[in-house]
């Protein structure tokens, strides 16, 4: 886990983060912090981004206590797990974890290997949205906020931006003179 302290937290909270990585529970680092539990909580509730950093130091916590550590994967399996979470790119992460990707493959015919590779990648996504919204933040990129909202909220947001009516997505036309219009 990231030891970096986020420039959009308060001191205060980076250490709790700090704290929670290495505590088994949110509230023992808080009063780890000599900050209540209640203060954390507000934080969580009134921060969405703290609240998703939690929330990734928990997923994380729990994916490598119930996977990653366990006993059924190979030392080899475990390393290119936890490659493959933080890049999503099979043929780095086997070259990390000192094996060929098409090791992978073989692996792959085992039912608990693929539900823990399909956990890294879902876990590689969450880097890549980290490393999203923290360029959309610095550098004010408003493709990339337009890709968080779209990807978060696709019911508000997913027609905004100029894309195809959704009335129209099927026949293309942009005119509106199509027989799907007075619908």
């Amino acid at each position: 886990m990231s030891k970096a302290k986020d420039p959009i937290f308060t001191p205060e909270m980076n250490r709790v983060v700090a704290a929670f990585e290495q505590c088994d529970d949110l509230r023992s680092a808080a009063l780890q912090c000599d900050i209540s539990p209640k203060q954390v909580a507000d934080w969580i509730e009134e921060n969405a981004a703290f609240r998703y950093k939690i929330d990734l130091i928990e997923s994380l916590k729990s994916s490598k206590r119930n996977v990653w550590e366990d006993e059924k994967l190979s030392d080899y399996q475990r390393r290119y797990l936890g490659a493959l979470a933080m890049t999503g790119r099979v043929a780095h992460s086997a070259k990390c974890a000192g094996i060929t990707p098409q090791a992978v493959t073989k692996w792959r015919s085992d039912e608990y290997f693929v539900a823990a590779e399909s956990l890294a990648r879902r876990l590689s996504v969450e880097v890549l949205e980290d490393e999203m919204f923290r360029r959309a933040k610095e550098c004010g990129s408003d493709r990339l906020l337009e890709f968080a909202l779209k990807g978060n909220m696709p019911e508000k947001y997913a027609n905004a931006g100029g894309g195809p009516d959704p009335v129209h997505q099927g026949c293309g036309d942009r005119r509106g003179d199509c027989e799907a219009v007075g619908r």
